[in-house]
C-alpha cells in the first residue's frame, strides 16, 4: 500500500514503501532529512472535502476513486492550540471567564466590579467542570479587580456618607 507523506521543508509529496514507518532519509525533491510518519495520516476528499481515513481508494462520501493516493493533509493547524491567537481570539475559553475579564477591565464603572466577581466565580466554576476550557487568568482577573473597585466603591460611599452627618 504505502505511506503518503510529503516533506515539511519543500512540500514534496511521497509514497513510500510501509517498512520505511519511522525511518530518516533524504527527501527526493530537495534532499534534506525528513522522517517518514509512523502511523499513515488521513486526508480530505478533493471533490467533497469528506474527512478520508488513512490507506482508502475511494471517498464513502461521493464515491471518487482515487488511483493513487492523494496527497495527506500535512501539519493541520489547531486554532487552539496557537498561544499567540489563543491571546487575541476567544477560542477555547470559558464564555464566564471571557464575561469576568471584560467586567473587570469596566468595574470603575459602580455596580459592574460585582458583576465581574460574579461571573469570575461562574467562571471558576465552569473551568472545573470542563478542564479542556481555558480562561482560568480571565476569570482570577476578575475577581480581584472587580473585588478592588467595589472596595474603593463601597469606601467612597462611606466616605460620602459619613460626610454629610
Amino acid at each position: 500500500m504505502g505511506i503518503p507523506f510529503t516533506c515539511p521543508h519543500c512540500g514534496h509529496y511521497t509514497n513510500v514503501q510501509d517498512r520505511f514507518a519511522g525511518e530518516t532519509g533524504p527527501c527526493a525533491g530537495c534532499g534534506k532529512e525528513v522522517t517518514v510518519p509512523a502511523v499513515i495520516t488521513p486526508w480530505n476528499c478533493p471533490q467533497c472535502s469528506n474527512r478520508m481515513p488513512a490507506g482508502t481508494d475511494s471517498c464513502s462520501n461521493c464515491g471518487l476513486a482515487f488511483r493513487q493516493p492523494l496527497r495527506p493533509n500535512v501539519g493541520t493547524y489547531d486554532i487552539a492550540e496557537d498561544a499567540l491567537t489563543r491571546a487575541i481570539v476567544p477560542v477555547g475559553r470559558s464564555g464566564y471567564a471571557l464575561v469576568a475579564g471584560y467586567l473587570g477591565l469596566l468595574s470603575f464603572i459602580p455596580l459592574l466590579g460585582l458583576l465581574a466577581i460574579i461571573f469570575g466565580v461562574l467562571a471558576i466554576r465552569d473551568l472545573q467542570r470542563r478542564p479542556e476550557r481555558r480562561g482560568m487568568g480571565r476569570a482570577i482577573f476578575g475577581i480581584v479587580v472587580g473585588s478592588v473597585s467595589s472596595l474603593v466603591f463601597v469606601a467612597v460611599l462611606i466616605g460620602l456618607v459619613v460626610g454629610r452627618f
